[in-house]
């Protein structure tokens, strides 16, 4: 059994599910040296009527503190971000940007408060597939996606069935995008319950705290409804994160923020950037040429 404590100074305030808790947390020195300096973040948020904690969360805690440290970890050229909301009657459950494309981080907070909370049916996948369609992303930038939902992707919600877990891995990893899973779904490993898994084993453990250790070992457990989505992510090479770790709120929500930032920086400033730039394609499109092996011909320098 391996235990790494990881140790943050403190200065962030975590809004989430409207539980007033203070966090902070400075970028380690120990993470990897900085291979990327431009980076483009998009959130993929359910917009269903049991999402409004873990919005506030992205508008209120991560979209300022990620920014901060990206800049403190060198990530000093372009820093944008894009949000998609999907499953909101806005739009017939369809996917829709929100905001005019990849933003700053002051613009990003307004369009995640933008989200709506109307609910419908939700399908990840097919919200992944129209974010990969409508942003322009930057030649050479580090790509990560952030998908966030807490219904599994099962009967009425797949509203697009050309796309599985395999396609979603495939088609991200030929564009050297990063994948992280926000789901409805526990996680464990040799130390015990864990906040959230990586495509490595590591698992990032609550210390009790308000900080987190990294333990080995870990694993989705049997409980939950994001599988599907679980594979995706770590099949890109990202993590997936217990959702209901941040419900719970208190020191477990403080551990939450801080690991799953922490790990954020930590991919986006050492995973190998995209250059050049994915070209979109449908989904079916995809698929034909994964079996063809041809996706990585399907990229292009992408608009700085």
């Amino acid at each position: 059994m391996t235990y790494v404590t990881k140790t943050r100074s403190r200065n962030m305030v975590i809004a989430a599910l409207a539980i007033p808790v203070v966090l902070t947390l400075s970028v380690s020195s120990a993470l990897a040296a900085t291979v990327n300096t431009r980076s483009n973040v998009v959130f993929i948020v359910d917009e269903s009527g049991s999402m409004s904690g873990e919005q506030a969360f992205l508008e209120n805690t991560v979209i300022d503190k990620l920014d901060t440290d990206l800049l403190a970890a060198g990530v000093s050229d372009e820093r944008r971000y894009g949000v998609v909301g999907f499953g909101g009657s806005v739009s017939s459950n369809d996917p829709r940007q929100i905001g005019g494309g990849l933003a700053d981080a002051a613009t990003t907070k307004t369009n995640l408060g933008a989200l709506t909370v109307s609910g419908g049916l939700e399908d990840g996948f097919q919200a992944i597939d129209f974010a990969l369609t409508n942003f322009s992303f930057t030649g050479g930038a580090a790509i990560n996606f952030i998908l966030v939902t807490d219904e599994a992707r099962t009967g009425s919600n797949i509203r697009n069935a050309s796309l599985d877990s395999t396609s979603i891995a495939n088609t991200l990893s030929s564009c050297n995008i990063l994948l992280n899973a926000i789901v409805n779904h526990g996680f464990t490993s040799a130390g015990g319950t864990a906040l959230g898994i990586d495509s490595n084993g590591d698992a990032y453990l609550a210390d009790g705290s308000g900080g987190f250790t990294v333990s080995t070992g870990g694993q989705e457990n049997a409980f939950g409804f994001g599988q599907n989505y679980i594979d995706a992510a770590l099949g890109t090479g990202g993590a997936a994160w217990d959702l209901n770790a941040l419900r719970a709120g208190g020191d477990s929500a403080l551990s939450f923020g801080e690991a799953f930032i922490d790990i954020k920086v930590s991919e986006i400033i050492s995973q190998p950037p995209s250059n050049p730039a994915p070209i979109p394609l449908p989904a079916a499109g995809w698929l034909l040429l994964a079996g063809l092996g041809g996706l990585g011909a399907l990229r292009r320098f992408g608009k700085a």
